[in-house]
């Protein structure tokens, strides 16, 4: 045993390539808090590895949540990858948290702890970049009492 907190064992891992081995490793151990911290780690550090120009802070939040949405799925998000190039970062995200339905997307990151990244999760903490709709819709998707975790 290292002494190591799970937060710090995660802040270890300096690639994705790193993060997914030590979330594997965390699960066969079941260690799920463990697992769930290095999934975030590798979702920041990819979002660091994009190729989106230099985003602002709020893009880049975006852009972490279409890679926790990837990693959680298991596939490409080719349309809201799409939608970012055709509308830009922000009005997609604007857009997409308006639609009425939840997602298969939204259901999946919130299966896998992965709620913090849902697109309205970062409209939450950014209510100023977004449209009112936009703030009002994702309100009432999380919920009134929802809290960071």
């Amino acid at each position: 045993m290292t002494g190591k907190t799970d937060e710090e064992r995660a802040g270890t891992a300096k690639t994705p390539e790193q993060a997914e081995i030590l979330e594997r490793n965390a699960l066969k151990a079941s260690n799920t808090r463990l697992a769930e911290l290095a999934r975030r780690r590798w979702v920041e550090l990819r979002a660091r590895d994009t190729k989106h120009g230099t985003p602002t802070d709020v893009e880049r939040e975006c852009i972490e949540a279409v890679h926790a949405l990837e990693k959680t799925k298991g596939t490409r998000a080719t349309y809201t990858w799409r939608m970012f190039k055709d509308r830009g970062i922000i009005p997609a995200v604007d857009h997409l948290v308006q639609q009425r339905k939840e997602s298969a997307g939204y259901n999946a990151l919130v299966a896998a702890g992965l709620k913090r990244h849902a697109f309205e999760a970062v409209v939450l903490r950014n209510p100023g970049v977004f449209s009112a709709e936009a703030v009002t819709s994702s309100r009432e998707r999380l919920g009134p009492d929802w809290k960071e975790p």
